[in-house]
């Protein structure tokens, strides 16, 4: 190999070098920042989801029937909820809820987790259920909603 093509690859090998170096860091970089705004978006989140506050209705002051309610989560800006309605239909009986059922978005109504959450509601007579993180419920906007949904529907 003559002197010129050495140097010349010398020089290719320390541009690559560089180049991998230059790409490492820059994915380094991105990868930090991916992190730090999944946390500070994480944090934002929760508290946005804190935010919703469920009350329980005084069943002794609801007449026996069946009720309709609904509710809508509006996120802040640039946030997504995958289902942010949802329409409930509550059945009370002697001052206790006997029944909810998903009316809408029909794409619920054979949701097994809300299932389940009405399920709850109905054996513990109570709205104070945690949507978030209960083990055989989940949907964290969906299940507030949904509990939201029941509060209204006896407003």
């Amino acid at each position: 190999m003559s002197a010129k093509a050495a140097v010349g690859k010398n020089m290719a090998t320390k541009i690559i070098k560089g180049k991998s170096a230059a790409s490492t860091a820059l994915i380094l970089v991105l990868l930090i920042g991916t992190v730090l705004y999944g946390c500070t978006t994480n944090t934002d989140q929760l508290a946005f989801y804190n935010g919703i506050v469920v009350a329980n209705p005084d069943l002794s002051a609801i007449a026996d029937g069946t009720y309709t309610g609904s509710y809508q989560i509006v996120p802040a800006k640039g946030k997504l909820v995958a289902q942010p309605y949802v329409q409930v239909q509550v059945q009370i009986l002697d001052h206790q809820y006997v029944a909810i059922k998903v009316n809408a978005p029909p794409a619920l109504r054979l949701n097994k987790q809300l299932a389940n959450l009405g399920k709850l509601i109905i054996e513990t007579q109570e709205l104070s259920v945690d949507a978030a993180t209960g083990a055989t419920f989940a949907p964290g906007y969906t299940g507030k909603a949904f509990l939201k949904a029941v509060e209204t529907a006896l407003q």
